[in-house]
């Protein structure tokens, strides 16, 4: 099972700031769509917001929507751990963390939810991998252009499809 996880966030240092949108879609190894799961998480009164991210969050309208529908961090966290254990083989640890400059959203769940990290693999499928292995082996392909969204579920989407792109032009079946 691949889990592809998207979040957005307040800003680039887990440290300093946190997570407001969690999108995550479970996929099998072939890329059948099995669940997905979304919230938008109320920041701590207070947190920092990085200038860029105000303008995105706020031009995409996912601060009115964290505002009107955020759940506090620590129930995200539960609720994920629950949807993760309905979806997962939980006991054997083989479903990998899966999506586009993965390590990001990592880092964030290490620091905000680190429970979450406990139901996969310690391997990654890093897509922003595989964009660097094609820019040097295959300089002319290209996957469709789209803009991303900066929304989590919607970036998921645009994952999948680049990764689709990527699995076909590099991987023979």
């Amino acid at each position: 099972m691949l889990v592809w996880l998207d979040l957005e966030t307040t800003g680039l240092d887990p440290k300093k700031y946190t997570i407001i949108e969690i999108g995550i879609i479970v996929t099998t190894d072939a890329l059948v769509e099995v669940a997905q799961f979304h919230h938008y998480v109320r920041p701590p009164l207070f947190a920092e917001i990085d200038p860029w991210c105000r303008e995105q969050h706020t031009k995409s309208g996912l601060l009115d929507r964290v505002e009107a529908d955020g759940k506090l961090l620590n129930k995200v966290e539960r609720e994920t751990c629950q949807f993760l254990m309905k979806h997962l083989p939980i006991e054997k640890k083989e479903s990998f963390l899966a999506g586009n400059s993965i390590h990001f959203d990592r880092s964030f769940r290490v620091e905000h939810m680190p429970a979450v990290l406990e139901f996969m693999h310690y391997r990654l499928l890093d897509v922003s991998a595989l964009k660097v292995i094609a820019s040097l082996w295959c300089p002319k392909d290209r996957p469709p252009e789209t803009e991303k969204a900066h929304t989590s579920l919607a970036d998921l989407r645009h994952t999948l499809e680049e990764f689709t792109f990527w699995r076909k032009l590099l991987f023979k079946d």
